[in-house]
């Protein structure tokens, strides 16, 4: 295979992946919705270590095993960066109307 054969193969492989990547965004914000309403804590190390151990079971091709953990790792990590945004811009919102209502009780 050529290496322009190779490139336009990843390139499929992109394009079926970002709409996969845009809802996983869009899930991780709900998610840090949830945990602000709720008071969850962002890591949640239990949840990472099942989603692990059922990969790990799935997974066709054990020699690409420690690469596909790395990657679901940085996926983790970027979820959690995502979550702790929603949870900061929430709080601000929150700190912003409670500044607002107390300034027209004074």
């Amino acid at each position: 295979m050529l290496m322009k054969e190779l490139r336009e193969e990843m390139d499929k492989l992109y394009m079926e992946l970002l709409p996969v990547l845009e809802k996983r965004i869009e899930i991780s914000k709900k998610i840090g919705e949830y945990k602000y309403e709720h008071n969850l804590p962002i890591y949640d190390e239990k949840r990472e270590n099942q989603i692990l151990d059922k990969i790990k079971k799935i997974l066709k091709n054990k020699e690409n095993g420690d690469e596909i953990m790395k990657n679901l790792m940085d996926f983790f990590e970027d979820s959690k960066m995502i979550q702790r945004n929603v949870i900061y811009k929430l709080e601000k919102e929150n700190e912003r109307l409670i500044n607002t209502a107390d300034k027209e009780i004074d």
